[in-house]
């Protein structure tokens, strides 16, 4: 299901261009950017924690053990908030897991 949107940044003097959202696909699994986005920030925010870390005298293993857990119960605390803020739009348990309809 590939979307197309429309962008501009007016105070740039850039005029409105589109832009599909679906970044590449593989097989039938569709990449859009934002998880792209969203993933290369998590990788970005993990690296400078372990950077900084050494400076702090943690280990990498206290370090990583946060986001190993952070992460996970973010995507389920806000696919949960999706959920409860809209139950009627769900009619089974396997809707209401799948994160590939929304709610990230």
């Amino acid at each position: 299901m590939i979307r197309i949107s429309k962008i501009s940044f007016p105070g740039f003097n850039i005029g409105e261009f589109d832009v599909q959202s679906v970044a590449f696909s593989i097989g039938s699994i569709e990449i859009a950017w934002y998880a792209i986005i969203i993933t290369l920030g998590m990788v970005c925010a993990v690296s400078y924690i372990v950077y900084r870390a050494k400076d702090a005298g943690l280990s990498f293993d206290d370090v990583i053990d946060f986001p190993l857990f952070a992460i996970p119960i973010g995507v389920v605390g806000a696919r949960l908030y999706f959920v409860m803020s809209k139950p009627e739009s769900f009619n089974s348990f396997s809707e209401i897991i799948n994160i590939r309809s929304g709610g990230l």
